[in-house]
């Protein structure tokens, strides 16, 4: 299982990214992407054999890759990363045409454990033999877990007596982070997260000049969001007591906007931002979360393993998670590829596709399309397409209904009637042949020959 990275190790890995960096990945055309920012970046606990969205979004624009993230990293990191560059980062991006940022996350973590911690130690439910000097300077959601006496918080939470206090703790801590323009709270994410962004997207423009450079900035998104049902199921009542209290203050500093124009969630802000400098937003926040009209489903827990068996709740991507960001990231983007690659690749082998949040599969579809005579998905059009096709026009010969689905049926209607027949598996059939004997091009180029 995944593990959290404890604040040690975020730290000589961030201390350690100027001088140790990935190598780039095999250029493919005269494109090149550069990926910045965190563990969520550089695909942390991925297992062997799945892809990161930076490789995937590689694959997707068939450029040149190379991935400078550094887990554990704050916005701090990456503005000093930047500035004080190392003679390849500098190199790779100088000739990059899409920079990717992820960065922010580890500012909100480490600002909003802190202050849990010390609340805790100031009201005696640190974990026994802990106090107020054992907080690392750095505090991680995993410091948060095991520093945290989960019964005795619980049992302080659930004290009537303490309810006016609770809320008024929780609402400091949301103000600290949200709110601009203010003196009487930190503001963290307007005096430090974007102040730090700015000074890295600074750097980027200072070292690469090209006027069609994009630069694209992540919103973040919740990491507390489970299946309904889920924490009742799962969680001992001293541990589901602990999210709870916590769960709001990242919902509201993520994603979520009061009526008051002086406190702005994250996405709020990293939106403005970008607008005023002519950056790109990808808006992992919303892709994530799939919130639905009339619906209280959010699905967070999807695209992550927070859900798994364990002790400690990982927040990172899975390979859901890397699939959903590389189409959010290709969707805000634009020049749209729609020709299978990995991105189809990878949606293809999960077990429960089927499951998959409606609006991150609509942002899935469009950076997908339809391929054209690949009816099972896979990225390549060859018999094993043909045989779906027969099979199909099998079994509605016999009166049956269709097994394909909508997306299947258009992509198997090659001649673009009104049946999915053998005329198109013939098509498929013959175009595989073509491209197995040197043949070149799409399936459309072939049908204009």
């Amino acid at each position: 299982m995944k593990k959290f990275i404890s604040a040690a190790l975020a730290a000589s890995l961030t201390a350690a990214s100027a001088a140790v960096l990935p190598a780039k990945a095999e250029e493919g055309s005269d494109m090149s992407i550069v990926v910045l920012g965190d563990s969520i970046a550089s695909g942390y606990g991925l297992e062997s054999g799945e892809y990161c969205y930076g490789e995937i979004l590689s694959d997707y624009y068939d450029s040149a890759y190379y991935n400078a993230a550094v887990p554990g990293a704050t916005s701090e990191d990456l503005a000093k990363q930047l500035e004080e560059p190392s003679e390849e980062l500098s190199g790779v991006v100088a000739g990059a045409d899409i920079v990717v940022i992820s960065i922010g996350g580890n500012d909100l973590i480490n600002y909003g454990s802190r202050f849990l911690l010390e609340f805790a130690a100031s009201n005696n439910f640190m974990t026994a033999g802990y106090t107020a000097d054992d907080i690392p300077t750095r505090p991680t959601f995993g410091d948060l877990e095991n520093l945290l006496d989960r019964s005795a918080a619980a049992e302080y939470i659930n004290d009537a007596k303490n309810t006016l206090t609770m809320a008024k703790t929780t609402a400091r801590l949301t103000a600290n982070l949200r709110m601009t323009q203010s003196t009487k709270y930190d503001c963290i994410i307007e005096t430090q997260v974007i102040p730090n962004i700015d000074r890295a997207v600074t750097a980027i423009r200072g070292l690469n000049s090209d006027p069609d450079l994009k630069i694209v900035v992540q919103t973040i998104y919740d990491p507390l969001q489970f299946e309904n049902g889920f924490l009742d199921e799962h969680m001992t009542a001293n541990r589901k007591t602990v999210i709870n209290a916590v769960s709001p203050i990242f919902q509201d500093v993520l994603g979520v906007d009061p009526s008051s124009t002086t406190a702005k969630c994250f996405k709020t802000q990293i939106s403005e931002y970008a607008a005023e400098k002519g950056l790109i937003v990808a808006d992992v926040y919303t892709d994530f979360t799939s919130a639905e009209a009339g619906k209280s489903e959010k699905y967070s827990w999807f695209f992550t393993d927070i859900q798994e068996e364990g002790d400690e709740l990982d927040f990172h991507p899975n390979k859901k998670g890397h699939l959903a960001i590389a189409a959010t990231i290709a969707n805000a983007v634009g020049d749209m590829q729609n020709d299978g690659g990995l991105m189809r690749k990878t949606f293809r082998t999960l077990a429960d596709k089927d499951s998959y949040p409606a609006v991150a599969l609509a942002a899935y579809k469009s950076a997908v399309g339809i391929f054209i005579g690949d009816v099972n998905m896979d990225g390549s059009i060859d018999s094993t397409d043909a045989s779906e096709i027969l099979a199909d026009y099998a079994l509605v010969q016999t009166g049956a209904p269709s097994a394909l689905d909508e997306d299947q049926r258009i992509a198997g209607n090659i001649d673009g009637d009104t049946a999915v027949d053998a005329t198109d598996a013939s098509t498929v059939l013959s175009y595989y042949a073509y491209t197995q004997t040197g043949g070149t091009g799409s399936l459309r180029d072939f049908l204009k020959k």
